[in-house]
């Protein structure tokens, strides 16, 4: 089952929780203000289903999650990129550069799960 379909099916199985009306508040806060929020809290506590939920609702939202393969800059550039239309990818040197000129202006929340993971 793809991520997002894995995603779409966990949305039926959310239960409110205090610490899951937290992450929405914040991931609403994001979004009204074009900020950078972070979203930590014990292991197991729901931030990961609550953001897998919030992008399944919203089509628009990119969700990448930070793992051993992609947790470099290049890695999370690529796994941007492969969330976008690429339609005219091939204007620009870096994926960077295309990345930026797609998320620029448009409205959309990128959310990165397990940042902790980003390799320096």
């Amino acid at each position: 089952m793809a991520m997002r379909e894995t995603a779409a099916a966990e949305v039926e199985a959310t239960i409110e929780t205090e610490i899951g009306d937290d992450v929405m508040a914040a991931i609403n806060r994001a979004i009204k203000t074009e900020s950078v929020i972070i979203v930590s809290g014990p292991a197991g506590c729901g931030k990961t289903h609550m953001l897998r939920t919030f992008a399944a609702k919203h089509t628009s939202a990119l969700l990448i999650t930070i793992d051993e393969l992609n947790g470099s800059v290049f890695g999370i550039e690529r796994e941007i990129a492969n969330q976008l239309p690429t339609k005219g990818a091939g204007d620009y040197a870096r994926p960077f550069d295309f990345v930026v000129s797609k998320l620029r202006n448009s409205g959309r929340l990128l959310m990165v799960d397990n940042a902790h993971k980003l390799k320096t």
